[in-house]
């Protein structure tokens, strides 16, 4: 059979023109699947040119102003109806180097733009606008691309420690602000500052900070602080003294601050404690420290550039699969229900999602954690027994042993004391299946509910995680990690592979774990 002949490539001048909601010294950029729009590489993106005077307003369900961007380049290596791209935001600024991007806003569509060219009609020719495909309208949110990262504080009431007795009767509003150091204070870099607060009962959004920010009651609240360099991340707290019921009118005192260094901030979460000082107009006797403030921390590092790709975001907001005048929609815990060791299907197997999926399931609902080798595999346990040579049994962590050996009849259920029953490699329930194979092999119409399993604190102050198991590991392993995946790497190794292996398929994101679900 004769082969089809090469498919000739007719070079053509790509247009580009959308109106865009940036501001300042924002900028509109556009990649693609072509070298000349860098290959989905934000870093080789083609940067658009703002058209001067071309303010605009953006019809979004919430109107919005910016600006007109267009530009063209020449495309060699695609013809017109074979190109793919994405419009983003971002911002260049100076570096030692040259100049880096920041990415602030991106186009979260599961699919990307296709190329269609200009008609030189006015009336047909119209601005993309950003954000929206085929009518289809995503809320623009910082996604995965996006290179900055948060630290979000928890502020609790019952952490902060007044030296006086009389203070704890006081009412006070507390406010983070972002206090950056006078020898980092550079116009060119990008302005990064704590503004919005989450609060139990309230809406699950972060919201603006008032003037004196918000009241401090018995409920704990979460500041968010957003920012691109965490080693210069430096805030202060202020401590506002409120007055009484009748003295309603009178504004907010300025009482006390508390600064805390991004020196302070370890790992990927803990707690921080810092003094709580008056300022110096209201010292007495020259004592400055008026009490301490404690505050735990959780920083959601940005997810490395070599490890991202523009093609795909896999940013949907819930509320797209979730409609609350939609039909009701059936979700397989664990696939066919939670069977660790049963003779019928094994829960979180592959066989197990499929059958869920043939009877009927919308999304199926499994656990991921981190082998040794930092492969995302799927198990609920974060143990399991395993046979050493004598035949005894030991209890071990998951993260310490390779999905080889997890797989092996070496491993046994941590429930499966007499070790009776094993992972036999003959089933086609096996136990362990890899992320990335499980998202090929399970039918493409069904969803994922992705539970990221991460050892929790117990509010005993134990771990999930036995400590007996989690010292147990073998000794070339030893010094990796102590004693689990810092955060930020156990999120980073999961979103890997969703991002390069979801495809089209929904994926929710879940974790019992609040800094996971931050991250």
């Amino acid at each position: 059979m004769a082969q089809k002949p090469p498919v000739q490539v007719r070079p053509f001048v790509a247009s580009f023109w959308v109106n865009a909601p940036t501001k300042e010294d924002l900028m509109v950029f556009v990649t693609g699947n072509c070298p000349e729009l860098g290959n989905w590489d934000p870093d080789h993106a083609l940067p658009l040119n703002i058209i001067p005077n071309a303010e605009v307003v953006i019809p979004y369900r919430d109107p919005l102003t910016g600006f007109s961007w267009n530009g063209e380049t020449k495309i060699s290596t695609k013809n017109s109806n074979e190109l793919l791209f994405h419009y983003f935001i971002g911002q260049r600024h100076p570096t030692v180097d040259g100049h880096a991007l920041t990415i602030r806003r991106l186009e979260a569509h599961h699919s990307p733009r296709t190329y269609t060219p200009p008609t030189g009609d006015p009336e047909i020719d119209k601005a993309d606008l950003f954000g929206v495909i085929d009518d289809e309208e995503i809320s623009q949110v910082p996604g995965y691309l996006t290179d900055h990262s948060s630290v979000s504080f928890v502020f609790d009431p019952a952490g902060v420690e007044w030296q006086a007795q009389n203070y704890h009767q006081r009412q006070f509003r507390v406010r983070f602000e972002h206090a950056e150091p006078v020898r980092y204070n550079l116009r060119a870099r990008p302005e990064y500052k704590v503004s919005r607060y989450f609060r139990e009962g309230h809406s699950h959004e972060f919201i603006r900070q008032s003037k004196h920010g918000p009241l401090v009651d018995s409920q704990p609240m979460i500041f968010r602080c957003d920012m691109h360099v965490l080693e210069i991340c430096h805030v202060r707290v202020d401590f506002y003294e409120v007055g009484k019921d009748s003295e309603n009118d009178i504004p907010p005192l300025y009482f006390a601050y508390a600064l805390i260094g991004g020196a302070l901030l370890k790992g990927s979460h803990g707690k921080v404690t810092v003094p709580v000082r008056v300022p110096a107009k209201h010292q007495v006797l020259r004592i400055t420290d008026c009490g301490t403030l404690t505050l735990r921390y959780t920083i959601a590092k940005a997810l490395p550039r070599s490890q991202k790709a523009a093609k795909s975001t896999l940013f949907r907001p819930w509320q797209y699969h979730f409609k609350p005048d939609g039909p009701v929609l059936h979700m397989g815990h664990r696939g066919c229900g939670s069977n660790p060791i049963t003779d019928v299907v094994r829960e979180n197997s592959i066989e197990s999602f499929n059958k869920a999926a043939e009877a009927g399931a919308d999304f199926v609902e499994f656990d991921v954690m981190l082998d040794v080798d930092m492969i995302p595999i799927i198990y609920h346990d974060h143990t399991v027994l395993m046979r050493n040579k004598e035949g005894n049994l030991t209890e071990m962590a998951v993260k310490d042993l390779p999905v080889e050996i997890l797989r092996s009849n070496l491993v046994c259920h941590v429930s499966e004391k007499d070790g009776q029953h094993t992972y036999l490699k003959t089933r086609h329930d096996v136990p362990f299946p890899t992320l990335e194979y499980t998202l090929s092999a399970v039918h493409p119409d069904v969803g994922f509910n992705v539970e990221i399993k991460y050892p929790m604190d117990l509010v005993d102050g134990k771990c999930e995680l036995n400590p007996a198991a989690a010292s147990s590991f073998r000794e070339a392993y030893k010094e990796l990690r102590l004693p689990f995946w810092n955060k930020n790497q156990f999120v980073d190794g999961i979103l890997h592979v969703l991002t390069h292996c979801s495809g089209h398929r929904p994926c929710i994101i879940s974790s019992f774990d609040m800094d996971i679900c931050i991250m």
